[in-house]
């Protein structure tokens, strides 16, 4: 989890993975994110399953113009494609 104007950071991510597999989930859903991010960290826990869970993606988050998230989501989240309007 990211903060609003917090960067994304590979490392963070990474991490993350391999608290949350420490902690015992064996899965995760991600909601919301690029589909070649998304599709990286997939192939990277299933090339590497001692990192981190299998990660079942949903891909970008769509919605209307203006709507959530966009209407808080720093426009360098938005560039990214997290978030298509």
């Amino acid at each position: 989890m990211f903060g609003p104007l917090e960067p994304v950071s590979a490392a963070q991510i990474a991490r993350n993975l391999e608290f949350t597999l420490a902690a015992g989930v064996t899965t995760v859903a991600e909601l919301g994110c690029t589909a070649p991010i998304a599709r990286s960290l997939r192939q990277f826990t299933e090339t590497n399953p001692q990192y981190g869970p299998a990660i079942v993606s949903a891909g970008p988050i769509v919605t209307a113009p203006g709507g959530y998230p966009c209407d808080w989501l720093p426009p360098r989240y938005r560039k990214l494609g997290i978030a298509i309007a």
